[in-house]
């Protein structure tokens, strides 16, 4: 992958982590119980104010985290209520559906694949510290910083590479596996950016080599937006878009025409897949008004429209 590249969906990182942040927040506000989201409040201000130490050749990504923390410091600093509400739901979807695995096999017997992490630090966590293996893979700059910033977890290694690069990422993770466990492949928006065979690729590696065959091992985690139907406008626009203004490639959305298709796409009859929808995801929850006014949502066709063409999806 050219440096272009590189940057570009390193962007879409920082943006992902401006809205993580904001939207922490609000969770926070909502479900004090819940301790872990306070947790990684303070691991963000930590990663966000982290003093890096002087090199020759500062990374671009580095300068990038700094002025994420300068916009959220500042007075001007605003989002959508919808992306934030979206992000919310993503944050809570995810996790829930983590959590579910582990506790249903028990912590010591599960080993997570988070390809992709980005600035996602939620296995900074005390609940994963008894996970059996936790391997997080990016790009080199994203991991550097992060290892730079993060305490060490025994149970948690970096791989920095270029997810386009099959041999280079094979290679430094068949060490590191852990056989006959269960293990989560976790990817939250990034097969939409993977090349249609690359990808395919990495199901074959999965279904094969992660799993030995054995399907009961391997659980998918998969947060991605999708097209519904061949003639779908809004995924249309969002493909064009980010073409031309970001210089991304939203690969899955033109190679995919249904949520049917895009199952097809894991090349595996034996798995069970689970999905839903952010919408229904939002729309079964009991606490659905409470994260409306918490997010100050009054414009709800848009709302449905968005959040329908995100799913979460799970095996």
């Amino acid at each position: 992958m050219n440096s272009f590249d590189k940057s570009n969906l390193q962007q879409t990182d920082m943006q992902s982590l401006q809205s993580r942040v904001f939207s922490l927040q609000k969770l926070s506000n909502i479900y004090a119980e819940k301790k872990e989201y306070a947790e990684i409040l303070r691991l963000y201000e930590q990663f966000l104010t982290f003093k890096t130490p002087s090199m020759p050749n500062f990374p671009q990504f580095f300068k990038k985290v700094k002025k994420v923390n300068r916009s959220l410091n500042s007075s001007f600093s605003q989002e959508s209520p919808i992306i934030t509400l979206g992000t919310m739901l993503r944050i809570m979807s995810v996790d829930e559906k983590i959590d579910k695995i582990i506790s249903l096999y028990g912590a010591e017997n599960v080993q997570v694949l988070s390809f992709g992490s980005g600035s996602d630090l939620r296995f900074q966590l005390d609940k994963y510290a008894s996970c059996s293996n936790i391997i997080e893979l990016d790009f080199k700059e994203t991991i550097q910083y992060k290892a730079m910033v993060s305490l060490p977890k025994e149970n948690l290694t970096y791989i920095p590479c270029d997810l386009t690069n099959l041999k280079e990422v094979i290679a430094a993770l068949n060490p590191l596996l852990k056989e006959n466990v269960h293990t989560i492949v976790l990817m939250e928006c990034l097969l939409c950016y993977l090349p249609i065979e690359i990808a395919e690729a990495y199901f074959d590696y999965f279904n094969t080599t992660v799993s030995k065959n054995n399907f009961e091992l391997l659980h998918y985690v998969i947060y991605d937006p999708v097209s519904l139907c061949e003639e779908d406008s809004f995924t249309k626009i969002m493909y064009e878009n980010l073409h031309k203004f970001n210089n991304l490639h939203l690969y899955s959305l033109k190679e995919f025409n249904s949520i049917t298709d895009y199952l097809s796409r894991f090349k595996n009859s034996n798995l069970k897949f689970e999905y839903k929808s952010l919408w229904d995801y939002l729309s079964n929850s009991k606490d659905k008004k409470t994260l409306f006014k918490a997010c100050l949502i009054d414009e709800f066709e848009e709302l449905e429209l968005l959040l329908s063409h995100y799913i979460i999806l799970n095996s």
